[in-house]
Formats: structure tokens, sequence, C-alpha cells
């Protein structure tokens, strides 16, 4: 079984450690596409026009036979009303409200596309082709002692970032900020910018001084997901554990 360094946060090698036996499944890329693409469809929201829509006109069909177009019309009148070809009228063909944008996944395909994301953090190769600034030094994933569940200051995170030799990673994630192209920039996603490292904690609200970075993610070990190990469906995102957490992985997520 492969042996990964345990860190300080100083960022010298403290200990080492068996690689738990979930990090070293088959990788999955299909599964792992699959479950991201359900879990972005989960998020959408139905929506659509109201029935009556353009519907709210009293008119009538002068038939045919009269020399003009079969358009609903206005009561006494010859403005065309209610049909999608007239000005305030139905819509042709509008998104329905009824449309379920829920996707299932099976049990054991999770399960499967989980395995596959943890065995993709622990490859260097996949860690590189996500476009990551990494340490050829390190092992991976990044497992430090769990002090750095105890970090509630910014400045000394960015040490911790800088000691780890992953600070590059953070300024290619903050100078990757631009603004979104489209009409995503009216609804509240003005801004896109690529991800960076993601910490994963035993605890809840613990390791807080990492969460102001740009690109970084603090999760829990019960708050992990594909998504957040292979966002947009890309694995081998740049990945550091605390010790506990990585001890505690196996029983909590029942791997």
């Amino acid at each position: 079984m492969d042996k990964i360094n345990v860190y300080t946060i100083e960022g010298n090698v403290k200990a080492s450690m068996n690689l738990p036996e979930c990090f070293t499944a088959n990788i999955r890329v299909d599964l792992i596409r699959k479950v991201v693409r359900a879990y972005n469809m989960r998020k959408r929201v139905p929506y659509g026009p109201s029935i009556l829509s353009g519907m709210r006109h009293s008119v009538k069909w002068a038939g045919k036979g009269k020399g003009v177009a079969r358009t609903p019309r206005l009561k006494d009148s010859m403005r065309g009303a209610q049909a999608p070809n007239t000005v305030g009228g139905r819509a042709a063909h509008p998104p329905k409200p009824q449309k379920v944008y829920y996707k299932k996944i099976n049990k054991k395909e999770l399960k499967l596309a989980f395995k596959s994301a943890l065995a993709a953090i622990a490859t260097k190769n996949y860690i590189t082709t996500r476009g990551h600034i990494i340490s050829k030094e390190l092992t991976y994933p990044i497992v430090v002692e769990d002090s750095i569940e105890s970090v509630k200051s910014a400045k000394e995170a960015s040490k911790i970032l800088q000691s780890l030799g992953i600070w590059e990673d953070i300024l290619k994630s903050k100078d990757s900020k631009k603004e979104r192209a489209g009409k995503g920039k009216l609804r509240g996603r003005r801004l896109k910018r690529r991800k960076s490292v993601l910490i994963v904690v035993n605890g809840n609200k613990v390791a807080l001084g990492f969460k102001g970075f740009e690109g970084v993610s603090v999760k829990t070990v019960k708050q992990l997901s594909v998504s957040d190990l292979a966002p947009g469906g890309l694995p081998g995102r740049l990945t550091i554990f605390s010790k506990p957490a990585i001890d505690n992985l196996m029983e909590a997520r029942k791997l």
C-alpha cells in the first residue's frame, strides 16, 4: 500500500502513514461527470410563464374566406391578439414549469464516483491536468497535522500555504477572476474564477482562516461531495486533509 507524508504547518515532514484504501480505486471519469451533472441539474429551479400569459384578451376569429389572415383579433378591431405572431400574444414554445430537472443516481454509482474522485486527488497527473501549480516534493493528497483546524486568521493561513509550496496556486486563482460573458452577468453570476485548494477538516467551524482566499473551499468530511473533489466534472482538485479528517474518512462516509 502506498505511503504518504503527514506535514506540520511549517511544511516539514512529521510522519508517514498508509494511504487509505478508498484512494486506490480505479478512476472512472465518466461516472464522475455523470454525478457532477446530476448535482448541477438538482440545483436548477423550474421556470416558465403563467398558463394565462398572453391569453387575457377578448378576441374573435372572422373565419375563412374573408381575405385576411386567420389571426384572432380584438373585438371591434382589426388588431391581432393572443396568437404567438401578435404583439402581446402568448409565447410559441415557452419553457415549461412542470419540467423535471432532477436526475436520479444509483447508490453504487454514487459511491464508486466518490471513490474515483478521491483516487484522482491522489494522482499527480490528474492534479496537473486541472492546471494546479504543485510541488514535486509533496505527496498527494496533502495531509497536515491536526493543528491546521485551529487556524482562525488569514495571516496564519497564508503562512501555512506558503510553507507547503501551494501559495502560487492561490495567486493563480486570484488572477483568473474575470467578468462572465452573456446574460449571467445580470443574474448574480457576474464574475468567473478558477477553483484552487480544497481543505477537508473533521469538524464544523474550524480552519476559518482559509475561507477568505480566492478559489479556496473548506469542507468537513461529511459535507464532502464529488462536485467538491472534481469541480465541473474534471477530477484531480488539489486537496489538503487534516490528519483527523483523513483518519475519519472511511468511517464517516462508510467507504
